[in-house]
């Protein structure tokens, strides 16, 4: 049988609650429509960021959209859409969820050796976070200009590379 709405809102918001960097869990309908959310005002609307979720049901496990700057907060953000399939393989769903980028570091701020950090950066290739905290200027964001393996990480390939900063020294 199938679980409630209300069923499905409290397992959502009980995985919210686990984790502070992630808000607005969404369980979407195959075509994009938010069925059950942990943010009822968004029930029933479409997804806003439809190329990735199209992409999520034409076959791929996992979408993360790009770095977006929330209308409503200010906040930096990037959503995280996972496919639910049957046995069969048949899309069933979409669930959902925004990553918060400033609370990242509740989660990811490990202090590595020296002056080495952990960087984040977006399905673009634009720079989105590190730990510990560095400034970058707009042009210092793009880092496929900077470090051209990152384009072979973004396509699937897997890349191990220990590199220092062009433009700020930073490992």
């Amino acid at each position: 049988p199938s679980p409630s709405k209300d069923s499905i809102r409290n397992i959502l918001k009980k995985v919210q609650d686990m984790y502070p960097t992630l808000r607005s869990f969404a369980w979407m309908s195959p075509d994009g429509v938010n069925l059950v959310t942990t943010n009822p005002v968004t029930e029933g609307r479409k997804s806003t960021q439809p190329d990735q979720f199209f992409r999520e049901a034409a076959g791929e496990d996992r979408v993360v959209s790009h770095v977006y700057i929330s209308p409503y907060s200010g906040d930096q953000l990037f959503t995280i859409f996972t496919g639910i399939r049957d046995s069969g393989g048949k899309i069933l769903g979409v669930v959902s969820c925004v990553c918060v980028v400033d609370k990242l570091g509740q989660v990811l701020s490990v202090q590595r050796e020296k002056d080495a950090g952990i960087s984040i950066i977006d399905k673009k290739g634009i720079h989105v976070w590190r730990y510990p905290p560095t400034e970058y200027k707009p042009e210092q964001r793009n880092w496929i200009q900077f470090y051209p393996m990152i384009k072979d990480a973004l396509a699937g390939k897997e890349v191990l590379s220990s590199v220092i900063s062009e433009s700020t020294g930073n490992r």
